[in-house]
Formats: structure tokens, sequence, C-alpha cells
């Protein structure tokens, strides 16, 4: 069986002096940075999601912000994928397509 971590919307927003501030978020940052670590010496699949806006209204996750931007905890590097989506919903049919 093949195994992929998908790290879903560690993005800037959603941290300190970001436009959607999480309550802890560090502490969800740091679990995944650890598995992330755990996932890279063992050379697995890493996929990271990354929710770009682009909905008028939008408050966070603006295209070209530093909101948008992956947390640097969990930097992807460079064989790991990054899908980007453009809705809230990781796990919809759409973007289950992607992924495959």
């Amino acid at each position: 069986m093949n195994e992929a971590l998908l790290l879903v919307d560690i993005q800037n927003d959603y941290f300190e002096g970001g436009n959607m501030e999480l309550h802890q978020p560090e502490k969800a940052a740091q679990k995944a940075k650890e598995v992330l670590k755990a996932f890279r010496e063992k050379h697995k699949t890493v996929i990271h999601v990354q929710h770009i806006a682009n909905n008028e209204g939008a408050t966070f996750f603006l295209p070209d912000t530093v909101g948008v931007q992956i947390y640097d905890d969990v930097q992807p590097i460079a064989n790991e994928r990054v899908l980007q989506k453009h809705h809230p919903y990781s796990f919809s049919q759409k973007f289950c397509t992607t992924i495959d």
C-alpha cells in the first residue's frame, strides 16, 4: 500500500497576524512538522494543499499575499507536490480527481 501525507491549508492567514487567525494554530503546525519530518526521512510521498481564494468578497487566502503562503514550518521542498484549490473543501469530487 502506498502512503502519502496530505497537509491541507497550513497557511499564514491562520497564524498570528493573519486574516483568519485560529486558536493556537502553532500546536497543529508543530505536530504537522513532526509527521512531515518522519515522512521525509522515509522518502514517502508528501502533498501540500494550498487554498487560494478567488471568489469575490474573500477575506483571507488572497492571491499574491503573505497570508496565502504555506507556513514556514511545513514549507514544501523540491520533490513535494503542491496542489492549489479555489474552494474550502479539499475532498470534493472535483478536487480528489486532481490528486489521482
